[in-house]
């Protein structure tokens, strides 16, 4: 997948500690951007020398004329740092197509959901609910927790949907940090969804859940879930995941590569994850956020066999099919083969 040179278009502070990044998508690369409501895209930009690629949740609807996504200034992140204090109007970033499996599309899914965000997982619920609202008559409740209003991103977009929509969009706010008249103080957990689910909405029939934040919430929040719901109906996304010990892995693999139409046959480091070699010999494999919370960079084993470190992302269908993570993998056999044209 190759990179599209856009201007942006649009800077807009949204918090103390966030921004929108907004294009407007020339007519010919219209179809490149095509998405589903929850995907993201990977931005690129050169910093002090080192290109750096990062994922970000797209909050604007598939039908609107601008692209957007909201990046929020992380402690030494090197991207979201120059995104919130020095990108403006104007400057070029390179950016690659729509991707991603946490995708919510309304002509298969006119079900009730149920929307759980934390902190910037708020980003691509924001692009489903304006779909959901404008596609389909469902139902949305979306249960949004932050440190405060001041952190919140895009309560005054998600209030005035709300009064578009008073008999649709339910909102129930948590703070953790900040008592506020109609929030719930605290942190989202199993008790606050069952609450929410069993008794102050049971009359609505949810049939789709979609969990973003972090690692610790979405696994309990999808925990209390599959005490009552079909696991297929459940979605999760990840903005970041706990470091957990890593397995200790020895000596060579003879790995064949099969990318793009054509075969690299070479030698790695089974200590190193995969897509590191790969990249390290030149294959342009997708990546975005090398740490295991998106999707870019699935392969496909057809031969020998590879070891993850963490997966948050495929399903156990997936895995048995022989799906990797390959920024999360290490090769276990003599010879591998990988594919990406699967």
């Amino acid at each position: 997948m190759k990179s599209i040179s856009l201007a942006v278009s649009q800077v807009e502070r949204i918090t103390p500690e966030a921004v929108k990044i907004s294009f407007i998508i020339p007519q010919d690369k219209k179809i490149a951007f095509d998405f589903f409501a929850g995907q993201y895209i990977t931005l690129q930009q050169i910093l002090n020398n080192e290109s750096v690629r990062r994922a970000y949740s797209i909050c604007s609807s598939p039908y609107e004329e601008e692209l957007s996504v909201a990046i929020k200034q992380l402690p030494q992140g090197k991207f979201s740092t120059y995104a919130c204090q020095e990108l403006q109007a104007g400057d070029i970033l390179e950016v690659f197509p729509p991707e991603g499996k946490f995708a919510y599309i309304p002509e298969i899914s006119p079900e009730d959901l149920a929307l759980f965000a934390a902190g910037s997982g708020i980003t691509p619920m924001l692009s489903i609910i304006r779909v959901a609202l404008q596609k389909n008559t469902s139902k949305i409740l979306l249960l949004y927790g932050n440190k405060s209003p001041q952190t919140a991103m895009f309560l005054s977009e998600i209030e005035a949907l709300r009064e578009q929509y008073p008999d649709r969009l339910f909102v129930q706010y948590v703070y953790s940090k900040s008592h506020e008249k109609g929030a719930l103080f605290g942190r989202i957990d199993p008790a606050m969804v069952h609450h929410l689910l069993k008794s102050q909405y049971a009359s609505i029939d949810f049939g789709r859940f979609y969990i973003c934040g972090p690692e610790q919430m979405v696994a309990s929040v999808k925990q209390e879930l599959l005490l009552s719901y079909d696991k297929k109906k459940i979605h999760t996304e990840l903005f970041a995941t706990e470091n957990t010990p890593k397995k200790e892995y020895k000596g060579t693999t003879d790995i064949t590569v099969r990318l793009n139409g054509q075969e690299r046959v070479f030698t790695i480091e089974r200590k190193k994850d995969i897509l590191s070699e790969l990249l390290k010999q030149g294959l342009e494999v997708s990546y975005s956020c090398l740490s295991g919370v998106c999707s870019s960079c699935i392969g496909k084993v057809t031969q020998g066999g590879a070891d993850m470190d963490k997966n948050q992302v495929l399903s156990e269908e997936e895995v048995a099919k022989g799906l990797i993570l390959t920024c999360q993998s290490h090769p276990t056999s003599q010879e591998l083969t990988l594919e990406f044209d699967y």
